[in-house]
């Protein structure tokens, strides 16, 4: 790491020279930085220990009010990490200009299992770009979509693309005002052979 992003770390993150040598090692498995109100303006900080941690399993960044230029920044470099399994980016302001990033993470991505992007003003356009990534993933189990905006609009598009989807297990959908339109589309796409938890 730069000594920019060390400083970083350890003023913006409190994090102690222990934990920075464990970040140094490459070997780190497991970054918990949810809460911390990093901001936006340390985008590329956070890139810089992103891309510097090959083997990193699980990422939580829910909480940082990061917002989407940032936010694409950290999914480019993710989208080639296949290690990552677990992604945590509630609350962070994010909204429909992330939904390409998000797209091109969950086309690229090989191991991603779980990933929380609930709590963002993501909207209908932002769900419909995300939605048709999902119709092609291979491998992702758990998905919160909890307070996206995505609307009746959105609603029925997600539903009509994870009927091509076979990986998905729990899905979860609830404070988005979906209402009859999308709601038959659900009840077309639980006619799936699986095992599905929605809320809503």
């Amino acid at each position: 790491f730069s000594e920019i992003v060390e400083g970083w770390m350890k003023g913006k993150l409190q994090m102690s020279d222990s934990e920075i040598q464990k970040l140094k090692t490459n070997l780190l498995e497991k970054l918990l930085l949810n809460s911390n109100m990093i901001g936006g303006d340390c985008g590329n900080d956070l890139g810089e220990i992103l891309h510097n941690l090959p083997v990193l399993k699980e990422l939580n960044l829910s909480g940082n009010c990061l917002g989407d230029s940032p936010m694409a920044t950290i999914l480019n470099i993710l989208k080639e990490n296949n290690s990552i399994e677990t992604l945590m980016l509630s609350n962070n302001e994010i909204t429909h200009g992330s939904a390409d990033a998000i797209a091109g993470f969950l086309s690229n991505n090989r191991s991603i299992k779980r990933l929380w992007i609930n709590c963002n003003p993501i909207g209908p356009e932002g769900i419909k770009t995300i939605s048709q990534a999902l119709s092609t993933n291979l491998v992702l189990e758990e998905l919160n979509l909890s307070s996206t905006r995505m609307g009746d609009e959105g609603g029925k598009e997600l539903f009509d693309n994870l009927k091509m989807n076979k990986s998905l297990k729990r899905l979860y959908c609830n404070c988005n005002n979906l209402e009859k339109e999308s709601m038959v589309k659900f009840g077309e796409y639980m006619k799936k052979d699986n095992e599905n938890n929605y809320q809503d």
